[in-house]
């Protein structure tokens, strides 16, 4: 009977995440990137929906960043000035946490052809994703106080530029923090 409980609970523990049902997250987030010995920490909070993303970073410096299907708008207010990228918007926090699945002890998504780990605390709450980016840096973020399908005022996601902004167009595709 014991033998039994253990692998319902320990099936019910590797199949109790459904994140298919996520419309939106919000979180505060603290992003540490790895490249050979240098290390860079981010810090701030990100509301997403399948469709767009928002991301206000705090430190090392304040920035505004701004996603959706075609386009990423790094917003820098020191510098007054906004960069537009274009974008494949298939890496977005909801896609990667539509597109987990376990395998073994893991949850792991894998998006053209990048690999995100996924860990989660008890209530099956995402609390940090690692992977490696296209750069070849580690990078490990840290979730906390996680929102999941709250309302969230749509509007957040426009980008309104200030009086006086410098709108540079780049025909890069690559964003990094």
């Amino acid at each position: 009977m014991k033998i039994l409980f253990c692998f319902f609970f320990i099936v019910s523990f590797v199949l109790s995440f459904d994140f298919s049902k996520i419309d939106n997250i919000k979180a505060e987030f603290k992003q540490k990137v790895t490249s050979d010995n240098n290390i860079v920490e981010y810090q701030g909070n990100f509301i997403a929906t399948k469709q767009n993303q928002y991301f206000e970073y705090q430190k090392p410096i304040k920035k505004q960043v701004f996603i959706d299907d075609k386009t990423t708008i790094i917003y820098e207010p020191n510098l007054n000035q906004a960069v537009f990228l274009s974008t494949n918007n298939k890496q977005g926090i909801l896609n990667i946490l539509n597109n987990a699945k376990q395998a073994e002890d893991k949850i792991i998504s894998n998006i053209n052809g990048d690999t995100f780990f996924i860990f989660l605390d008890s209530n099956d709450i995402p609390t940090k994703i690692e992977y490696i980016d296209k750069l070849d840096n580690k990078n490990e973020i840290l979730l906390d106080n996680v929102k999941i399908n709250t309302n969230i005022d749509r509007s957040i996601f426009v980008f309104n530029a200030p009086e006086g902004t410098d709108i540079i167009h780049s025909n890069s595709s690559i964003f990094n923090p």
